[in-house]
């Protein structure tokens, strides 16, 4: 894999595709700047607690912990509940969002509005740099980058958990974490070193599925990749809460695997939801 193609440049090809799909009010303009951020002059790390709704359900986390970071100007739109309320409902189709703050899911008809957070997997710190422009995960210690697809506990929508039905309509299921390896392409077990090779995930760890990919090769040198990085979606089947993790590759040949990114940032968004 080359650096062009690396996690970090997708991401903003991926925003700035999705930004030339849409076409919304200046209220949901500016929902997009901080539900999709990588906007404009970013706030640095911030104690202030943040709000978020997602799929009929409210977060309150310290504004710290949010990637990327927002920009300054979009701070009162996030920590305010009316001007959030006010957001959302101006952009249905990409929140589902109802005049009473339930979910309504037949109003979205847009990529869905989510939001993405950082921290130290080992001991839940937030990050201290903008992953944005500076998509290091690694200094300070391994660094998770968890994006909500599914808040639950709803039944998640068909596009938070298409690659595990795409899977399972291939007659794939998830094995136990650790045995379940494929090659990068086609549903073959995973035969080299997931050290220099890249290779596919599709596990299970308790009630957690994991359907990842892990980038560790340079296609064009045949040497490593300048940061190997596993990404894709992790699915609590217990509580229907459907994650999107990226975390440095090593994480997932050791011990405890990729189910303790998992359970980290589960752990941070649990702590992070209000009662309705």
């Amino acid at each position: 894999m080359t650096e062009e193609h690396s996690h970090g440049g997708e991401a903003r090809r991926g925003l700035w595709r999705m930004m030339g799909r849409c076409s919304i009010s200046n209220f949901a303009v500016l929902l997009m700047a901080t539900l999709i951020p990588g906007f404009g002059p970013a706030l640095a790390g911030s104690s202030q607690q943040g709000l978020h709704w997602q799929q009929g359900h409210w977060f309150s986390y310290p504004l710290e912990y949010r990637t990327p970071w927002i920009p300054e100007v979009d701070v009162p739109l996030i920590t305010s509940r009316p001007a959030m309320e006010r957001a959302l409902a101006a952009a249905p189709g990409r929140t589902g969002y109802v005049a009473d703050g339930a979910y309504d899911p037949t109003l979205v008809t847009g990529t869905e509005a989510t939001m993405a957070f950082a921290f130290h997997v080992d001991d839940l710190r937030p990050v201290d740099r903008n992953l944005f422009f500076d998509p290091d995960f690694v200094t300070g210690g391994p660094v998770v980058q968890a994006e909500i697809l599914w808040a639950g506990p709803l039944v998640p929508s068909p596009d938070s958990i298409r690659r595990f039905e795409v899977a399972e309509a291939r007659g794939l299921q998830p094995a136990p974490m650790g045995e379940g390896r494929l090659a990068p392409y086609g549903n073959v077990p995973f035969e080299g070193d997931p050290a220099h090779a890249d290779y596919r995930l599709l596990e299970q760890a308790g009630a957690l599925r994991a359907m990842l990919r892990c980038n560790v090769a340079n296609e064009d040198t045949g040497g490593p990749v300048i940061q190997p990085i596993c990404d894709g979606p992790v699915w609590n089947t217990e509580t229907n809460t459907v994650l999107y993790l990226t975390f440095p590759a090593h994480l997932a040949t050791a011990s405890d695997g990729w189910a303790k990114p998992a359970n980290q940032a589960l752990k941070l968004i649990d702590s992070w939801r209000l009662d309705d």
